[in-house]
């Protein structure tokens, strides 16, 4: 869902109507939403995250209202939702590469510059052994 609404997005950025199919508002809410519902007590199987609690509907705001909070542009709300949503799923760097992001804008680890705090680095003896690798 938040592919296609960045997908929309990238279409018609002007188009913010939530209750509108067509806009990208409204496959943000909806992931939202998504979120906010109450876990049934068979699924909630970690109680002690906030998320997990049985029976206790969240508290995240509306796509809309976040953005008027924050001023942000539609972009800025996709890339946000796109962080809280996939958080250690491994998309992070495929998408701040996707939206040509500059190396400034990762926060990383202190000595390390730049896309480095993104990837693992690759052990010297490894590249020493194979010689396609980059030096």
């Amino acid at each position: 869902m938040l592919q296609y609404a960045e997908c929309l997005a990238a279409l018609n950025p002007t188009n913010v109507t939530p209750g509108d199919v067509n806009s990208a508002i409204y496959w943000v809410d909806l992931v939202r939403a998504r979120a906010n519902n109450p876990m049934p007590s068979e699924v909630a199987v970690q109680p002690h995250l906030y998320s997990a609690r049985t029976g206790v509907p969240g508290q995240l705001p509306t796509a809309t209202a976040l953005m008027t909070t924050n001023g942000w542009t539609l972009q800025q709300l996709i890339e946000h939702e796109r962080y809280v949503e996939l958080y250690c799923e491994g998309w992070r760097g495929t998408d701040i590469k996707t939206w040509k992001k500059g190396a400034s804008y990762i926060q990383y680890k202190a000595g390390w510059t730049g896309y480095q705090s993104m990837v693992f680095p690759i052990p010297q003896a490894e590249l020493d052994a194979n010689p396609l690798m980059p030096r």
